[in-house]
Parts: C-alpha cells; structure tokens; sequence
C-alpha cells in the first residue's frame, strides 16, 4: 500500500524532524533521523503548483469552508515551512498565465535558504495567491500539459532555456531565478553544494475530465535528454509504446461523523432538513462535508420564528479516502503523458550542475506528487501522480483538505534518507570437535530505520561464510561471492546471502521507502528477495519466516515458569493483535494475501542483540539465537534458516499494540512535538550469555542461554535449550516494569536495564567449582541519559555487579559501585585450572573495579562467597569520561593487562555533550597487579588516577617502536592516549590480540563515500601497540603504524571479532570489523587475517561458554 496523507487524519508529522524541539531520551539510533555530526547540506525544496483553473474552482467544497483548493495550497505551504527558518533552501514554480495556449512554467520564487527576510518575502508572495486567487494573473486557463511544466522544472534547475523563450511569463515572476528575463533561467544549483539534494512537491489539481495529453515536441526534448545521459526513454508522448505502467488501484473510502451543532435553518421535518442540507450548494456540503444528515434533536429553548418548525442538530460526514494499488497495472494509457517519465528520468540520471565536471555526481532529484481534491476526482490523475511518485523516488499523498496538504507536506519535508545498518556484532559458532576453532558461517543482525520515524523497523539475520580473494580473505555470499562493498561499508549490490531464494516481483509497489529494487546489473527481477544485497528486508531469516505457515510457528510466553503458546487464552491480548504479532497480514499490507499469510514485515530490527551461534555438533548443527524489537526472542536453523521456535515476554505485551499500529512516531532530537512522538520501544535488544557443555562424543550434553533486554526492559531470562527444538523456562529474574519496582524479584530492586551480559564461569569457592555462575553488571540507569557530562541521578539503579547460579538465578553475592555498570564484566582464569579467579568491571563514572575470589595473601587459595571481595583499583578525574564497556584482558605471568576506551554512545550528536563541551575522550591501558598488597601500592593509593602523569604514561602522541613500553617491571601503571578529533569517543569494546589493541571510535561529521549521501558520523578503527600505544596500521611489525583510519559507511561500527575459521581448509586467525592492517579501506563488517606476532603463553579469559574464544 501507498502511504498517503488523509483528510483530518494526522498519519506523519507535520512540520517535520527539522523543527527544533525539548530534549528527548538519548539513544544511539539518533544519527539515522534526529541529527547529524556536522552541518549538512541544506536540502533545495521546490514546490511545483498546479495553477489551472481548478485550483480555484467552488466545485471542490473545500475545508475550511470558503476556500479553494489554491488558497489551502499556499496557506498549508507557508504553515508548514513557519518552524524551518534556517533548515531548507525553497522555491516555487507555477504554469506561466499570461499566454493562454503556452503551457510553460515561471519561477514565481527561486531556490534560496529559508532564512527570516526570504521567509517574509516568500509569505508576501503566498498573501497575493491567496487574495488574488482567481486573477488572470495567478491562474492558468484549464487543461494544461504537465509535461512542459517539468520540462521547466529541469531547465531551471540546469540554468538552460525556458520553453517557448519564456512566453506567458507574468511580471510577477523571481527575477533572481533567471540570467535573462524571461527567456534563461539561473540555476540554484552550484558546485559548492553537489551533495544538496532537490526535492521537487507536485501539487498537483485534480481535473474530473482527466489529464490532457502532453505532445511530440516536449517528448522529443525528454527522449534527447534520456539518450545523452546513457538511457533509454520509454515510450513518450502522444502515442509513444511501452510507457511507463500507469498503476491501477481502488478507493477505499472510511468515514468520520463530525456533531456540526443546530441547524441555522428552521425545517418543519428531519427529512426536509437531511434533504436541504445534503444538497449541493447547502451550508453543509458548502463547508465540505461529503454527507449531510440531521439528527432527531432539536434546539431548545425554542427559536424559530414558526412554532411549528425547529433547527436540527446536524452531522457532517468527512470521508477518508486511501488509494490502495490493485498491483494491475495499465501499459497503455500512459502512452500520453510526459510527467512521470520527467520525474524519473530526474531521478535516475540526475541534473547537471552549473560548475561541475564531468566526473562531479549529477544532482539527484527526488520527486513527490500531492494529489488535491474533495469532491471531483479524476482517476486518470490520480494513477499518474502514483506513477510520478513511484519513479521520481518520492511519495504520493492525497489531500482532501488544507489540514491534510500540511500534514502531507511535513511528512515529506521529514523523511530523510535511510540507513541499512549493524550496531551488532559479527558472530561465528565455535567448532564442535575443534573449540579452539569457529565454523565457516558468519551471522550478521541488521536493521534499516523507518524513514519517517515509524516505530516498526525493518530486520533480518542473515548468514555469510569467509573466502579467500585475490590473496586477501573478504566475506563472501552464498555463491561465493564477495559479498562487501567498501564504498557504502556494508553489504555489496549484487551479494545473495545464505537462504535467500528467489521470489519473483514480491516486493514491488508495497510502497516501501525507499523502494527495494535491486541495482545489480543483469538481475532480470529487481524486486526479487535474490539477491538481497544491502536491502535489509530481502532474502535472510526474513525471507524463510514469509515462507513459513504461520499456523505452524512455534511462539512461546510465559506463564508462571512454564512456556506456554502465545495465544490469546494465554495472554488475554485481543485475537488480532495475537495474529499480527505471530505474523499474520491481517491489515493486508499485500492485496492477495489471505489473512493468515505472512505478513513483509515479520522480521524486526535487530539492533543490538548479537546473535548468539551455538554449535550443538553432528546431530543438531547450529542454531542462532538472537532478540528481534518485533517482540520476540528468535532460535534460527543455521542449516536452513527456518525459525526453530520464538518466546515473547509478558513483560512486553504491552508494546505490541503500538508496532501493529506503526504509531506514534519515534521521538528524536530537533523533532516537532505536535507528532507526540514517544522512543523507540526494544525487546529482547540486548546480547545473550550461554553455558554449552560437550559430551565425548562431540555432542552438546547442556546447552542454557541468558537473553538480556537493553532498554527492553529490566529482567534477565534464563532458557534450557539442550533440545534446540523444545526450550524450557530455567528461570527469570529483574523487575517487570522499566519505571517502578513493583513486584521486582526479590533482590533485584536495585536493577536497572539489562545491558550487561550475564557472563558464566566456574569458581573453585562455589559448588566444589561445578556449578556454573554468571556476573553481570547491573545495568543502566536511565538518569545517564541526560544530556551533560555530570548527569544527576537520584536513583541507585545499575550500581551493582550480580553474582548468580546459572542454575536458578539465585543471588550469591551483590558487589555495589559507584556509578551504573552497563558494560559486560570481564572473567579471567589466571592459572589456567579451569575456574574463574578475577572479574573486572567498569562504570558508567570511569572508574575500574576487580573482584577476588581467590585469596592472593594465600597462594590464590579460592574463597567461598561470604569472602568473596571487590576494589576500585582505577579511576579516571571526572571531565566526563564514561566507560561503556568493559575491558579486555590478557593475562600474563599473575599480571592482568586492561584495555578500554571512554564515551558516551548514547550522546552521539554535534549537538551532544562530548562535542559542545568537547569531552576529552581517552583509550587506556592499565596494568594490573591482583597479587599486590593494596596498602603498599608503589607511588600511590588504590584507586590509581588514570589520568595521572606520574602514574600513567601520556602518549596521546604517536609513540614510536623506541617509545618506553608497559612492562610488569614498569614504575608506571599503564598509559592512555587522547583521541584527537573533537567529539571523538570509544563505541566499541577493545579486543587484544597479537600484542595489539583494536577498537572503534565515531565522531561527529562525514558522509557517503562516492554517493551524495546524509552524514552519520565519521567511524575510525584504531591498531595500536599493546605496551607502548604505538600505531599498527601500515607495518608489517606491531609497531611504527599509524594509529587509525576511516571506516566506509560512518556511524556507530559493530565490536572488533576474533575467530579461528577454516578457509578452503586451513585454520585462519580473523579479525571482522578492525581497520586493514596494511592501510586499505575497510568496513565495520570485513575481515582480515592476523599472523600473531608474539606467542607467549596467556591465562584463559572466559566469555560465556566452557570453551574459549
């Protein structure tokens, strides 16, 4: 379906994401629809009025009553662009009127900033419309060909000749939208500016007799156009064959009653009154109601002058019109006209820019179409400004009113390009019979955000392997091809991941912005899921569960402690919102589809719940586990992509009503609050602990996985799923409710959301060292939202770290901190026997923490938990420096070597925090001594400053191999260097291998590479020297580099990921999402191999499983 604009039905926003609002709650996903790192190019707006007679004729009966649809247009445009002074660059065009047979366009307005005086100016210009409306002047006689309107529409944006010389032209026209009056227009476009889009809103009105036909001189030009520029013109005006299909569709029509008040007439009957008043040309109708009627009651007291007559209270009917393509379409009738083959000739090959070469892109001009009407549609219009909007890469909306052209126009001002995307890590399934390898299959969970600021997002799983090409190792696809491209930094055009099938045309005209047509050259169905490429919504898991009998889907709740199926017996939710949410089209996104079938958005954004791979050996394989935000926690077949099973929390239930409705609208920086936008709502959005233990047979004898929430929610679940097909509840434990601690567990009162992994590991102290146990932070505080480097809180939530059985989630110890701890905690085996001897974690204050549970004073002697202790060993001097996430470790000889980097991800923007009160970011690596006796500590108390001189090193500037390294004989205690840009901060977890750091950073600023594209954020991938911060980028040696380089793609990159993988045979050491060593571009989701420099003999590191990673 279409998405349209309905009359007094707010369906978008209405001034826009543009319009300056109060802070809202801080998240990540604001880069993709809220802000960008730096100033962007300003967008060029040109709205294209439909000036013939229509546009001021009675017959329309418009709202508010006494308006034509002319005045209703430059009102509703001059409201809606009231909050955008500074934002947008405007300009109008309208057909020339002073020529009655010329069929041109003029430019009453040109393209210039919005600023106050153009503004005042521009309102000046839309006072005259609307008081002069049916002027010679401002109106154009009927039946104009809108073929030549476009054709002017490009040649001012181009700087070229008018049609006919300008002929017609009033004086009222922009003399600063031409080099020479009236016959050379000057182009607002300039070479300065080649990323600024043009973003042409055809308000087009309806004439009932249908669209005139445009004629071989302007198709001629057109077809000139589209040859020069490398195309070939489809079939053009006035008889050309093959036109662009012109889309058939239906009107639904849905009404609303309006209680107008009493009658002003007396009428002696309710049917004389119903009769009068729903007739042409009476006060209702008059006021542009589409049905009149008169109720049974009558005004009291009594004021008619005939006591046998009375006023009737009296209901006005507006009527909803939604124009629902039947997916027919008409190859003929479009054989007439020019404009949609303009817009999409427009879009596709883009305008020349007076200045560029021939090497700069084109500018890219994206068109819209407003149909405007009430009570006269033409059908023939309205198919061809569906076919304009479809092809110029815009949107059709329908306006029925002065409200809806508002709501229309705010909607397109606000939508803004949307970015495929991966918060969350690459992940691989470690090998059965060989642990200290992982398997050829590399999962990746992705997202694409709503265009509009919807809250359903598209998301897919979808699987990848690693080859070798041209010497180097690259993600390939299923067919073993590459599957990266490293200009966008994600997945590559013509890429077909695992599962994807072929599906014919299944996702044309369902009206998805933008449109998921695939540019891979040779495809023969470019709407296809295969290949899938970069669309998010293509092929994958996604694209397995459509396929699916949804009747046969297992989706689980909870009741109690038993899974139970997802019902309405079981839930009490309403039937239909249970069938949506198991994934039935009930609201028939597709035409044909029975109810029970799937529905295109099935799947849900996966953001940031990276997807767990658990390898259950021969007889099980693989499966994936992972969260989705459609409401569910998912267990994928990595054989063959089907869903194995899905749960569904109670504790979410009462979100789901707002993702079938796809509103209100997602709440984002600089967004207009009359929307009433409210955040995103998560699910399952955190990652997933596990224990897996293997049997000698190479087969997983146990298999418990700890799904966590994020901002979902406050509760941790704990699922046996040593069956992979039938799970069940092991236990589940937090808080139910995200603003309150009713009926929290007991203990957990002081829970904040669930972002830390629960980590498991064995200690010698607890359960004679069999009994599994998980540590986790406590989570994060929603007070750490406030946009400021010292945000006040008044709550305690988060400042704990958990000690709990995996078993029965039971509290064996609680640690309190000083500030929320929403990293993962870090697990560390110094001796290598097997059981866990530190934690380590970090706080959202910069502070460093461990926890003992051996007893250093006595041989490392393991303590029971009573004994159990915690230190803050470090701590960095305020200046707003948060840990995130928590270190990597790497032990050495009883030492411990800390890596971690400071920032906010949550505070992405230039107009965050970190870069107006430019936060001086640090990546640190800290050397610690658990052995040491903490009364004695040499040259200081614990906790050791990290940002002390004496104690640290500062190598903010590029070290050298010669440059004094961090040694456990070191006086110093580590070292840390600044990260140089302003607003730069550490967005991932560190990774240690092979003497080195890598992490990501993302700063402010950026944008596409080689596409004219919406800054996210300039991404950085760093390689630096373990022991003395030395660059690695560029040397063969772990030393003498430089330090970082760009990522393709900008934003917020995935964590770094370390694996073992057997390509083409041979066990291969890989890093996916590091920046290339040797110095190439790379991207957040491509791999490289590490030859280890260094092999010295380290301590186990646990992550969540009895097998290292």
């Amino acid at each position: 379906m279409f998405t349209f604009v309905r009359s007094h039905q707010a369906i978008g926003l209405t001034a826009g994401l543009l319009l300056i609002c109060l802070s809202t709650r801080a998240e990540d996903i604001d880069i993709f629809v809220g802000g960008t790192g730096t100033e962007t190019t300003t967008p060029n707006i040109l709205f294209v009025l439909d000036n013939s007679a229509n546009w001021s004729r009675n017959a329309q009966h418009w709202l508010p009553k006494g308006v034509v649809q002319g005045q209703a247009e430059v009102r509703a445009i001059g409201n809606a662009l009231s909050g955008l002074t500074n934002k947008v660059n405007v300009g109008v065009m309208m057909f020339a009127t002073q020529e009655p047979d010329v069929d041109a366009g003029y430019v009453r307005h040109a393209i210039k900033p919005l600023n106050a005086t153009n503004q005042a100016v521009l309102n000046a210009k839309f006072d005259r419309i609307y008081t002069n409306i049916n002027e010679p002047t401002e109106k154009r006689p009927a039946q104009p060909k809108y073929g030549y309107l476009m054709q002017d529409v490009y040649q001012y944006l181009i700087g070229g000749n008018a049609v006919n010389n300008g002929s017609g032209t009033p004086s009222l026209a922009d003399a600063a939208g031409y080099q020479t009056n009236y016959s050379r227009f000057a182009s607002p476009l300039t070479s300065d500016n080649l990323c600024a889009d043009t973003y042409v809103i055809f308000i087009a009105n309806a004439v009932q007799s249908g669209v005139t036909d445009d004629d071989l001189e302007n198709s001629s030009a057109l077809g000139s156009l589209v040859t020069a520029a490398g195309g070939t013109p489809d079939g053009l005006a006035p008889s050309g064959t093959g036109p662009i299909p012109i889309p058939e569709f239906i009107i639904d029509s849905r009404g609303e009653n309006v209680d107008l008040g009493y009658t002003d007439a007396c009428y002696k009957k309710q049917t004389d009154c119903t009769a009068t008043e729903n007739t042409e040309g009476g006060s209702c109708r008059e006021a542009g109601y589409s049905q009149c009627v008169c109720g049974s009651n009558v005004k009291t007291p009594h004021t008619c002058s005939k006591s046998n007559e009375d006023n009737y209270d009296l209901i006005g009917r507006i009527t909803t019109d939604t124009a629902i393509p039947t997916g027919d379409f008409d190859s003929r009738i479009g054989a007439a006209w020019n404009l949609d083959d303009w817009a999409k000739f427009m879009f596709v090959h883009g305008v020349p820019i007076p200045g560029a070469t021939t090497n700069d892109p084109r500018g890219r001009v994206i068109t819209y179409t407003i149909d405007v009407f009430n009570a006269q549609q033409s059908k023939e219009h309205t198919g061809l400004l569906l076919s304009t909007a479809k092809v110029g890469g815009g949107g059709y909306f329908m306006a029925k009113s002065q409200e809806a052209l508002e709501e229309a126009i705010g909607t397109i001002i606000s939508e803004i390009i949307s970015v495929n995307s991966t918060f969350a890590s690459a992940s691989l399934p470690i090998s059965a019979t060989n642990r200290a390898q992982n398997e050829n299959q590399v999962f990746i969970g992705m997202f694409r955000p709503e265009p509009l600021a919807r809250p359903r997002w598209f998301g897919n799983l979808k699987r990848y392997q690693l080859a070798h090409f041209d010497d180097r190792i690259d993600l390939a696809d299923a067919e073993g091809r590459r599957a990266v491209n490293n200009l966008s930094g994600f997945v590559a055009e013509c890429a077909a991941s695992y599962w994807t099938t072929d599906s014919d045309d299944y996702w044309a005209l369902l009206g998805i912005v933008p449109e998921p047509m695939s540019q891979c050259l040779g495809t023969t169905e470019p709407y296809s899921d295969k290949p899938d490429g970069p669309f998010v919504e293509k092929g994958g898991a996604g694209q397995v569960l459509r396929g699916a009998t949804i009747a046969d889907r297992n989706v689980y709740t909870r009741s109690g402690d038993t899974l139970v199926a997802f019902n309405t017996s079981n839930t009490s939710l309403d039937s239909d919102l249970v069938d949506y949410t198991r994934g039935m089209d009930i609201d028939h996104i597709i035409k044909d589809n029975a109810l029970t079938d799937p529905r295109p958005t099935i799947h849900g954004d996966i953001v940031h719940s990276r997807p767990l791979p658990v390898n259950y050996g021969s007889y099980h394989g693989v499966t994936v586990f992972y969260g989705a935000n459609d409401g569910t926690l998912r267990a994928v077949n990595a054989a063959n992509g089907a869903e194995r099973w899905s749960f569904i929390a109670p504790e979410h239930f009462d979100k789901l009503t707002r993702l079938r409705a796809n509103e209100p609208l997602v709440a984002y920086p600089n967004q207009d609050q009359a929307a009433n936008p409210l955040p995103k709502d998560y699910f399952f959005d955190g990652s997933i602990g596990q224990v897996v233990r293997y049997g000698l047979d190479n087969q997983a004898t146990a298999v418990w996985i700890f799904p966590t929430m994020r901002r979902g929610g406050r509760v941790v679940y704990a699922f046996d799923v040593t069956s992979p097909d039938n799970p069940t509840i092991k236990w589940y434990a937090g808080c139910p409710n995200l603003t309150n601690d009713t009926s929290c567990s007991s203990g957990f009162t002081d829970i904040g959301q669930t972002w830390s992994i629960p980590n498991a590991g064995y200690v010698a102290g607890y359960g004679g060292g069999a009994d599994p146990v998980l540590v986790m932070g406590g989570g994060y505080d929603p007070c750490e939202d406030a946009d400021s480097a010292s945000p006040v809180c008044g709550s305690s939530k988060g400042r704990t770290v958990y000690v709990l059985s995996a078993a029965t989630g039971a509290i064996i110890r609680t640690f309190a901190t000083d500030r929320p701890v929403t990293a993962d905690v870090s697990l560390v085996d110094l001796d290598y026997d097997g059981a866990m001897d530190l934690a380590y974690a970090a706080d959202t204050g910069g502070n460093l923490y461990r926890i003992s549970f051996i007893d250093p004073a006595n041989d490392d002697a393991p303590l029971s938990p009573e004994s159990w202790s915690i230190l803050k060993i470090a701590t960095t001097q305020g200046a707003g420096r948060k840990f995130l996430y928590g270190p990597a470790v790497m032990p050495y000889k009883g030492y411990v070597y800390l890596a971690l980097g400071s920032g906010n991800r949550e505070r992405p923007l230039e107009t965050n925090y970190p870069y107006t009160s430019s936060i001086q970011d640090r990546f640190y690596v800290f050397l610690d001594r658990p052995r040491e006796d903490p009364t004695t500590v040499p040259g200081g108390t614990y906790p050791i400053d990290l940002d002390d001189t004496a104690m640290m090193f500062d190598y903010s500037t590029n070290t050298t191999c010669a440059d004094e390294s961090l040694t456990p004989d070191s006086q110093h205690r580590g070292w840390f260097m600044n990260l140089q840009n302003r607003g730069e901060q550490t967005v991932t977890n560190a990774l240690i291998v092979a003497g080195m750091a890598t992490f990501s950073t993302s700063r402010p600023g950026g944008s596409g590479v080689g596409i004219c594209s919406r800054p996210i954020g300039i991404a950085s991938g760093y390689w630096v020297n373990l022991f003395n911060g030395s660059g690695a980028i560029g040397v063969a040696e772990t030393c003498g580099g430089r330090r970082s380089s760009d990522l393709a793609g900008g934003g917020l990159p995935p964590a770094p990921v370390l694996a073992t993988v057997p390509v083409d045979g041979k066990p291969t050491t890989v890093v996916i999402g590091a920046p290339p060593r040797d110095g190439s571009t790379g991207t957040p989701i491509s791999p490289q191999e590490i030859r280890p420099a260094i092999a010295n003999k380290r301590g186990r590191v646990f992550w969540s499983s009895d097998s290292d990673r």
